[in-house]
């Protein structure tokens, strides 16, 4: 099984390759992305003067254009920037910090989680469960971008 922190370096850059995919099929087709008025979501885009999809009213089915209508490069990004955020997130949980140094996460370090009874060093295993949780919801975001247990 992986590190978290492979798992990571893994997303950021599964993340960063969507982000300029979606940055360019936003700059190479300049489309026209629209909710398609009282027929429903449509594509107009173009590219070097031709339709590249058209809707809402031919050339595909509804259940696709929808989709691609969804899927537009400025929503993706938007979901990327979520993500970011939403790793960032996870990745700032503390480990449980007490008055008490025998409750203390052995993991937890000053620097990092702050309280007077965590480890300058840290370096123990983590008893808090802030890992684990950590972990699983990194793996749950990664597979989204396609991640598979390596």
């Amino acid at each position: 099984m992986m590190s978290t922190d492979q798992m990571v370096a893994w997303l950021r850059q599964a993340m960063g390759t969507a982000q300029w995919d979606a940055e360019t099929a936003a700059r190479e087709t300049e489309p026209e992305w629209s909710d398609g008025g009282p027929y429903g979501e449509g594509v107009h885009t173009q590219r070097h003067g031709s339709p590249v999809a058209v809707g809402p009213w031919g050339y595909m089915d509804d259940a696709v254009r929808t989709h691609i209508a969804r899927h537009d490069p400025t929503a993706v990004l938007r979901r990327i920037t979520k993500d970011r955020e939403l790793l960032d997130d996870i990745l700032a949980e503390k480990h449980h910090i007490s008055d008490d140094p025998w409750y203390t996460c052995p993991a937890a370090t000053r620097e990092r989680d702050g309280g007077t009874y965590a480890e300058t060093e840290g370096g123990g295993q983590c008893s808090c469960g802030r890992d684990e949780r950590a972990q699983r919801r990194i793996r749950t975001l990664a597979e989204g971008y396609g991640w598979t247990e390596k």
